[in-house]
Protein backbone atom coordinates (compact mmCIF):
# COMPACT_ATOMS: atom_id res chain seq x y z
CA UNK A 1 0.00 0.00 0.00
CA UNK A 2 2.03 2.30 -1.53
CA UNK A 3 0.55 5.98 -0.04
CA UNK A 4 1.75 7.83 -3.23
CA UNK A 5 0.29 5.53 -5.50
CA UNK A 6 -2.53 7.87 -6.57
CA UNK A 7 0.34 10.22 -7.79
CA UNK A 8 1.91 7.61 -9.81
CA UNK A 9 -1.49 6.83 -11.27
CA UNK A 10 -1.88 9.34 -14.75
CA UNK A 11 -5.79 8.13 -14.51
CA UNK A 12 -6.00 9.68 -10.74
CA UNK A 13 -3.65 12.58 -11.75
CA UNK A 14 -5.96 13.60 -14.48
CA UNK A 15 -9.13 13.97 -11.97
CA UNK A 16 -7.16 15.65 -9.58
CA UNK A 17 -6.21 18.31 -12.27
CA UNK A 18 -9.78 18.53 -13.35
CA UNK A 19 -11.16 19.29 -9.73
CA UNK A 20 -8.65 21.67 -9.19
CA UNK A 21 -9.95 23.52 -12.32
CA UNK A 22 -13.31 23.47 -10.63
CA UNK A 23 -14.00 26.80 -8.93
CA UNK A 24 -16.41 25.41 -6.46
CA UNK A 25 -14.15 22.39 -5.64
CA UNK A 26 -11.10 24.48 -5.18
CA UNK A 27 -12.89 26.94 -2.83
CA UNK A 28 -14.50 23.87 -0.98
CA UNK A 29 -10.60 22.45 -1.03
CA UNK A 30 -9.52 25.70 0.09
CA UNK A 31 -11.73 26.07 3.48
CA UNK A 32 -11.34 22.12 4.51
CA UNK A 33 -7.31 23.17 4.41
CA UNK A 34 -7.56 26.38 6.38
CA UNK A 35 -9.51 24.95 8.89
CA UNK A 36 -8.01 21.68 9.09
CA UNK A 37 -6.66 20.92 12.35
CA UNK A 38 -2.81 20.15 13.51
CA UNK A 39 -3.80 15.61 14.23
CA UNK A 40 -5.86 16.09 10.56
CA UNK A 41 -3.03 17.78 9.10
CA UNK A 42 -0.09 15.36 10.51
CA UNK A 43 -2.45 12.47 9.39
CA UNK A 44 -2.61 13.64 5.81
CA UNK A 45 1.28 14.14 5.34
CA UNK A 46 1.65 11.08 6.88
CA UNK A 47 -0.17 9.31 4.41
CA UNK A 48 1.87 11.25 2.01
CA UNK A 49 5.10 10.13 2.99
CA UNK A 50 5.78 12.73 5.24
CA UNK A 51 6.27 12.43 8.83
CA UNK A 52 5.85 16.12 10.45
CA UNK A 53 6.28 16.57 14.49
CA UNK A 54 2.84 17.67 16.71
CA UNK A 55 4.80 21.30 16.51
CA UNK A 56 5.06 20.96 12.80
CA UNK A 57 1.55 20.21 12.29
CA UNK A 58 0.32 23.00 14.81
CA UNK A 59 2.74 25.48 13.23
CA UNK A 60 1.33 24.93 9.59
CA UNK A 61 -2.00 24.44 10.91
CA UNK A 62 -1.36 27.76 12.17
CA UNK A 63 -0.02 29.50 9.01
CA UNK A 64 -2.80 28.17 6.67
CA UNK A 65 -5.47 29.46 9.07
CA UNK A 66 -4.04 32.55 8.74
CA UNK A 67 -3.23 32.56 4.78
CA UNK A 68 -5.49 35.05 2.61
CA UNK A 69 -7.79 32.54 0.07
CA UNK A 70 -5.51 34.37 -2.74
CA UNK A 71 -2.49 33.12 -1.29
CA UNK A 72 -4.39 29.49 -0.52
CA UNK A 73 -5.36 30.07 -4.07
CA UNK A 74 -2.06 30.49 -5.47
CA UNK A 75 -0.44 27.69 -3.46
CA UNK A 76 -3.31 25.54 -4.98
CA UNK A 77 -2.75 26.68 -8.65
CA UNK A 78 1.38 25.78 -7.64
CA UNK A 79 0.84 22.65 -5.76
CA UNK A 80 -1.25 21.88 -9.66
CA UNK A 81 1.43 22.80 -11.17
CA UNK A 82 4.46 20.98 -9.34
CA UNK A 83 2.36 17.86 -9.59
CA UNK A 84 2.13 17.97 -13.66
CA UNK A 85 5.68 18.86 -13.98
CA UNK A 86 6.76 15.25 -11.57
CA UNK A 87 4.33 13.80 -13.68
CA UNK A 88 6.33 14.77 -16.88
CA UNK A 89 9.15 14.00 -15.34
CA UNK A 90 8.08 10.31 -14.69
CA UNK A 91 7.10 9.83 -18.32
CA UNK A 92 10.35 11.19 -19.12
CA UNK A 93 12.40 8.28 -16.58
CA UNK A 94 10.53 5.64 -17.99
CA UNK A 95 10.55 6.15 -21.93
CA UNK A 96 14.50 6.36 -20.79
CA UNK A 97 14.26 3.17 -19.01
CA UNK A 98 12.13 1.78 -21.88
CA UNK A 99 15.00 3.38 -25.12
CA UNK A 100 18.00 2.83 -23.29
CA UNK A 101 19.75 2.38 -26.63
CA UNK A 102 18.80 5.58 -27.98
CA UNK A 103 19.36 7.12 -24.98
CA UNK A 104 23.36 6.31 -25.00
CA UNK A 105 22.89 6.97 -28.82
CA UNK A 106 22.11 10.55 -27.59
CA UNK A 107 24.00 11.13 -25.58
CA UNK A 108 27.11 9.48 -27.53
CA UNK A 109 26.18 12.05 -29.96
CA UNK A 110 26.01 15.05 -27.36
CA UNK A 111 29.56 14.24 -26.07
CA UNK A 112 31.17 14.02 -29.83
CA UNK A 113 29.21 17.28 -31.04
CA UNK A 114 30.67 19.12 -27.23
CA UNK A 115 33.97 17.43 -28.34
CA UNK A 116 33.94 19.16 -31.20
CA UNK A 117 33.08 22.38 -29.97
CA UNK A 118 35.94 22.39 -27.65
CA UNK A 119 38.35 21.56 -30.52
CA UNK A 120 39.64 18.54 -29.17
CA UNK A 121 38.24 16.12 -32.18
Amino acid sequence: ADPMAAMKDPAMMKQMEDTMKNPEMRKMMTNMMKNMDPEMMKTMMKQSGMNMSDAQADMMAKQMSGMSEKDMDRMMAMATKLQAAGAMFTQAKEFARRNLMLVLAIMVLLIGLFMRWMGWA
